[in-house]
């Protein structure tokens, strides 16, 4: 029992939650760089996001096969982490 709360600690949403923290606070210090700095900021042409779009697409087909190939339902794990991390597009 020892060896599995130490291994839950720093695994599943326990590593997750530190993932997590560390990305938010590596996004601020981004985001105040770039709010001191002249680094123009603006929107990618819409042909440029499509093509960012359709590669996307390509991968995320990619991986819902090799995830469904496993045994489990790859489409539904990509619209659950979808809905997890409020990305949609």
């Amino acid at each position: 029992v020892g060896d599995r709360v130490a291994i839950e600690a720093v695994s599943g949403a326990a590593f997750a939650s530190l993932a997590g923290d560390a990305w938010d606070k590596a996004d601020a210090k981004g985001a105040d760089f770039v709010a001191k700095s002249a680094i123009e900021i603006y929107d990618a042409p819409p042909a440029v996001v499509d093509a960012i779009k359709a590669i996307a697409a390509k991968q995320e087909a990619a991986w819902a096969a090799a995830v469904s190939a496993q045994g489990y339902d790859g489409a539904q794990a990509l619209e659950r982490f979808r809905f997890m991390t409020e990305v949609s597009y």
